[in-house]
C-alpha cells in the first residue's frame, strides 16, 4: 500500500533531475567526461583528467541534451573537434596528450577477395561512406579493393598511404581515391591548441596558444597568446610547439 507512492515519488524526482541536468550549462567536467567516455567507447580507458584539454576551469556552453560529436581533426590524431548539435549550437577542440588519442584502434580494413592472377598494381583505395571535403582520412573509413584493370598512376593503392591526408573534394561510397582529391594534412589546424615557446639563449618562457590557421611543421604559422590575446608568428615545430625568436 505504502510503496506505490513512494515508488512515484522516486520516479518523478529522477525524471526532474535528468530534466534539470539536461538544461544546465556543459562545464570543463562535462567536456572531459564526454572526451573520455568516446575514449573509452574506442578501447582507450583510464584516460587522466590532466591528459585532455586545455580547457579552462571557468568554461560554459550551452547544455548539449544529446551526446556531442566527436571527431579527429589533425594528422598528428591527437586533436578533436566536440560538437553539440542542441539549440544552441557549438564546437569545442580539445588535444589528449601523449598516447591516448594517438591510440584509438579503428575498424579492421575489409577488402575484396584477390582475383586469380590479380597484381598487385591493381589495388585500389575507396571510401567507405560519404565523405566531405576537409576530412582527415583515416583507416575506419577506408577500403582496398581491386580493379578489373590496371588503375593510373594518380590510384592511391593501400589504406595505408592514404590514411592521415585531407580530402580536397566530398567522395561518396565506393568512389575510388587518387592523388587530385587528397593533400596533405596539416599538422596543426586552425583553433587548436599549441605551444608557445619563446625567449633567447639565456632564457626561455612558455605559454599557452591557438593557432590562429592551419600550419604544417617547419613553416611559419600566426598563434594567438591565450593568456594575453596578442597574436605572434613562430616557426612550428614537432608537438605542436611554436618557437618564437
Amino acid at each position: 500500500m505504502f510503496l506505490r507512492p513512494l515508488a512515484l515519488v522516486v520516479l518523478v524526482l529522477s525524471t526532474a533531475t535528468g530534466a534539470a541536468r539536461a538544461t544546465e550549462d556543459w562545464t570543463a567536467d562535462d567536456l572531459r567526461r564526454a572526451m573520455r567516455d568516446w575514449l573509452e567507447a574506442n578501447g582507450r580507458g583510464n584516460v587522466p583528467d590532466e591528459a585532455i584539454g586545455p580547457i579552462d576551469d571557468r568554461v560554459r556552453l550551452a547544455p548539449c541534451a544529446e551526446r556531442p560529436e566527436i571527431a579527429v581533426r589533425s594528422a598528428r590524431g591527437n586533436s578533436f573537434v566536440m560538437r553539440c548539435r542542441g539549440p544552441v549550437a557549438w564546437d569545442f577542440v580539445l588535444r589528449v596528450d601523449g598516447d591516448a588519442g594517438r591510440s584509438v584502434p579503428v575498424a579492421v580494413t575489409s577488402r575484396t577477395s584477390r582475383p586469380d592472377g590479380a597484381a598487385d598494381e591493381r589495388r585500389v583505395v575507396v571510401a567507405k561512406a560519404n565523405l566531405p571535403a576537409g576530412a582527415i582520412l583515416s583507416e575506419d573509413v577506408l577500403e582496398e579493393r581491386f580493379a578489373d584493370a590496371v588503375p593510373g598512376a594518380t590510384v592511391l593503392k593501400t589504406v595505408r598511404e592514404a590514411a592521415g591526408l585531407r580530402l580536397i573534394s566530398a567522395v561518396a561510397p565506393g568512389a575510388v581515391l587518387t592523388t587530385r582529391n587528397v593533400a596533405r594534412a596539416p599538422h596543426v589546424m586552425k583553433g587548436e591548441p599549441v605551444t608557445i615557446v619563446a625567449g633567447g639563449p639565456a632564457f626561455e618562457v612558455v605559454m599557452p596558444g591557438r593557432a590562429e590557421a592551419d600550419g604544417y611543421e617547419g613553416a611559419l604559422i600566426s598563434v594567438r597568446n591565450v593568456r594575453s590575446g596578442a597574436v605572434v608568428t613562430g616557426r612550428l615545430g614537432p608537438g605542436g610547439v611554436v618557437a618564437v625568436r
